[in-house]
């Protein structure tokens, strides 16, 4: 709510479903909070546009430690689009973001913090710029599937050569 209010020209944008969409919905409309959508669910060829004119991607997920392993297509998705991403698993993904310098991890429960972070994304172009090329730049290397094709490949040849 805070942010929506604090830069009324930022379209808040959420797409899918959830077990709280009906009640944040309501919230929304409760408070009247003009800036803020929710979409559907949409096949993902529909939802690269989207992406690709975002400021940013937001990754959250709950706050449980079996999902600090997790690999959530959306990363990906933001990596392909050159995006920056804010997520809050406490695992590998922190350590990627970090060392690259793509994205921000915050604590799952830490609105403040998402708030800020935010904020200092949107008031940010030099940051995002930064982060979005760091993002594109691992998603043509680290992530591309002729990398990863690679990988495998190489994983398979030595387990055949073992034998």
């Amino acid at each position: 709510e805070i942010l929506a209010k604090y830069n009324p020209e930022v379209l808040f944008l959420f797409i899918g479903d959830g077990q709280q969409r009906q009640e944040i919905e309501n919230y929304i409309k409760e408070k009247e909070m003009e800036n803020v959508k929710i979409l559907p669910l949409m096949p993902k060829k529909d939802l690269v546009a989207f992406v690709q004119k975002s400021y940013f991607l937001l990754v959250p997920l709950a706050g449980k430690p079996i999902l600090d392993t997790s690999s959530p297509n959306k990363l990906f998705d933001a990596f392909a689009a050159g995006i920056p991403v804010i997520q809050n698993t406490q695992g590998w993904i922190k350590e990627l973001l970090a060392n690259n310098n793509c994205g921000i991890t915050i604590p799952a429960d830490d609105f403040k913090m998402l708030a800020d972070e935010i904020k200092r994304l949107l008031l940010n172009q030099e940051l995002r710029d930064e982060m979005g090329r760091n993002a594109k730049r691992l998603g043509n290397t680290e992530f591309s599937r002729d990398f990863l094709a690679e990988k495998m490949h190489a994983i398979i040849r030595d387990v055949v050569n073992q034998k």
